[in-house]
């Protein structure tokens, strides 16, 4: 009995550490990958009233949550509407496109809604000035 006990848990522990690995390791990279990428990014903030630029849509909900945190956190920004400025859509082209919002604060351009990577970047602005 106390064998087959021994065996039982050892087997658990083999499965729960294969679905853990099974979990964890196709999102290691993901995980591990900055949320930014840095570059000079000066040319598509040709006419930006402020440093941190937003190419959005009006319908993404994402872009809506970026939007709503800077304001909240008073912090200037200007948009970029893909869909209704042809400059925009351009400029969004060259960056890559895919993803929105993309955010460009300062040389770092962040794909998504990541407050934590838009604090950081916003840090490394004002520490720079």
């Amino acid at each position: 009995m106390k064998k087959h006990l021994r065996s039982l848990c050892a087997y658990s522990l083999f499965l729960l550490v294969g679905l853990g690995l099974g979990f964890g390791a196709p999102r290691a990279y993901a995980w591990l990958k900055p949320n930014y990428v840095e570059g000079d990014y000066s040319a598509y903030r040709n006419g930006a009233k402020s440093s941190v630029v937003v190419y959005s849509t009006s319908w993404c909900p994402y872009c809506a949550k970026t939007k709503a945190y800077f304001a909240e956190h008073k912090i200037a920004y200007t948009e970029m509407d893909i869909e209704k400025s042809p400059v925009a859509q351009q400029h969004y082209q060259q960056l890559g496109g895919g993803s929105i919002p993309k955010v460009l604060i300062g040389n770092r351009m962040i794909v998504g809604f990541i407050p934590s990577a838009f604090d950081a970047a916003l840090a490394k602005v004002v520490s720079a000035k």
